[in-house]
């Protein structure tokens, strides 16, 4: 028992600094379950599933103050850092948050639901699975205003994901320079050296239980799609359900649900569907066997992880926006920039580095030519879809 406790604290400490520091993501400390796997691996299991569900609530911070997202939060980063430059991190933060806990609370109560009707859907689906990317993807590009720029935009990414699945690189890191250089680096360079961010107060928005309620349920249903099409992450799904919201609060909400229903789903989907859909998925059934009684600790250690989580980033991100108006964010900027450079280097090499240039230049095309930056995730959706085709 101590060893699990001991397990589920790790767990969390090491989310949180993997959460709030720039460029960082869990695949790279799953390495770390080793550490508890003896006879009984439960502990390296409790280890994971508490590191996964920290990290994805303390990402909000990085994401909306620094404007540096990890993956499922890059939808996140324009509206947050919106409510950031108008004095309002601490809100954004909040209600991401909230969308996250919300979509916690509603997915547990909808388990019964989930454990009866989603192994039949998925064997339903699964024929059609590149039929529904294209579909998603098609969707995607043609409903941007410029849409030659978006389908190069596309096209370029799924290159780049076609061509990095060839490269001497693991696949628990390749994502680490992709996403980093799209989503992070090139939202950096381009956001200047002169933004001044004006002092924040701990204002908190009304919204309407019901219009927050729907939020909720939406980002969670998106959550649960993005958790069983491979390929489709909850950026694209957030495209759908999260644009539709016309409150920047409403859509942070959505934003944060989508982002914890999607990790809660690619774990279930070990048990439901054997089938991994993320890395932390992955690093769990490389531990073990998958059954009931590991997924009942798995369920437990994520709604007791997230609360827990919930309460110490909303209390980091109380005491930061208290300083954060007098930080040079000059120098901050530079600060988390060189951060990627340096963490990408130290995991990936130089090869690392060439893909996060390249994703870098990508990504300020993108942001320069008005094409949304979720277009550019089709460097997992193109791949996905070739490999269902059979190509």
């Amino acid at each position: 028992m101590l060893e699990i406790i001991l397990a589920f604290f790790l767990g969390i400490a090491v989310g949180l600094i993997l959460g709030l520091v720039p460029g960082l993501h869990p695949n790279m400390a799953a390495f770390i379950a080793a550490v508890f796997i003896t006879n009984n691996p439960l502990p390296a299991v409790i280890f994971l599933t508490a590191m996964a569900a920290t990290n994805v609530i303390s990402d909000f911070i990085p994401s909306i103050f620094l404007g540096a997202p990890e993956e499922g939060t890059e939808m996140a980063v324009m509206p947050g850092h919106r409510m950031l430059l108008m004095g309002r991190g601490y809100d954004a933060v909040r209600l991401s948050v909230f969308g996250a806990a919300g979509s916690c609370v509603f997915i547990v109560l909808a388990m019964p639901a989930v454990f009866l009707f989603l192994p039949s859907v998925f064997v339903l689906i699964k024929p059609y699975t590149h039929v529904l990317l294209i579909f998603v993807l098609s969707v995607m590009v043609l409903s941007e205003k410029y849409f030659f720029r978006a389908l190069f935009v596309a096209f370029a990414a799924g290159l780049i994901g076609i061509f990095s699945s060839k490269l001497p690189l693991g696949n628990e890191l390749i994502l680490l320079p992709i996403l980093s250089g799209m989503f992070g680096l090139s939202y950096l360079l381009l956001q200047g050296t002169n933004t001044k961010i004006p002092k924040q107060t701990l204002f908190k928005a009304y919204v309407p239980e019901k219009k927050s309620a729907l939020s909720v349920i939406k980002g969670s249903l998106g959550g649960i799609i993005s958790g069983f099409l491979p390929g489709v992450g909850s950026s694209q799904i957030a495209s759908f359900f999260a644009t539709s919201e016309h409150k920047d609060e409403n859509y942070i909400i959505t934003i944060g649900a989508i982002a914890w229903s999607n990790l809660f789903l690619s774990i279930l989907s070990l048990w439901l569907i054997d089938r991994p859909r993320s890395g932390i998925a992955v690093a769990v059934s490389s531990v073990t066997d998958v059954n009931f009684s590991v997924i009942i600790y798995i369920i437990i250690t994520l709604v007791a992880a997230t609360a827990i989580a919930a309460l110490i980033t909303l209390f980091i991100a109380k005491n930061s926006v208290k300083r954060i108006s007098e930080i040079n964010y000059r120098i901050l900027n530079r600060l988390v920039i060189c951060t990627i450079i340096i963490v990408v280097a130290a995991f990936t090499g130089f090869v690392g580095l060439f893909l996060l240039f390249v994703c870098t230049a990508l990504g300020i095309y993108a942001n320069t030519a008005s094409v949304k930056r979720s277009i550019m995730m089709s460097v997992l959706i193109i791949p996905t879809i070739l490999f269902y085709i059979g190509v």
